[in-house]
């Protein structure tokens, strides 16, 4: 698909897919960098290259995220990883806003509800978190 629309941003992107399958690193990045080149608002390479760069360490990773979200606000595995980072980064509020939308966007996830549970928990409110 690359071959025949080397400018196509979904191409490149399902091929960084195909790459993680394959435990491609560098190629999978390559991949995901492309689809953003050839479109800057494509929330699922946007999502994928947040992902990875997440798992590198780099701190992009959330930007990536975040514009994942913008791009397409209802993007719930990216609203999932955006509300872990920000836990992470200490952001306890920030991160039960994004886990919360990611729950209100995409219902029977049950990883979602779990996280939505513990930083609740994690701000004192237990009769909340039970209902997560």
């Amino acid at each position: 698909a690359v071959r025949a629309e080397p400018r196509g941003a979904k191409a490149h992107s399902d091929l960084g897919v195909l790459r993680t399958q394959r435990e491609d690193v560098a190629g999978k990045a390559e991949s995901f960098f492309a689809a953003v080149r050839a479109k800057p608002g494509h929330a699922n390479a946007l999502y994928n290259l947040g992902v990875l760069q997440t798992q590198r360490g780099d701190a992009a990773g959330g930007e990536s995220c975040l514009a994942a979200v913008r791009a397409e606000p209802g993007h719930a595995n990216a609203l999932y990883n955006l509300g872990e980072l920000r836990d992470r980064r200490g952001d306890v509020a920030g991160a039960e806003e994004s886990v919360l939308t990611a729950v209100r966007a995409s219902p029977g996830d049950a990883d979602a509800h779990d996280n939505l549970g513990v930083l609740r928990s994690q701000r004192g409110d237990a009769a909340r978190a039970e209902e997560s």
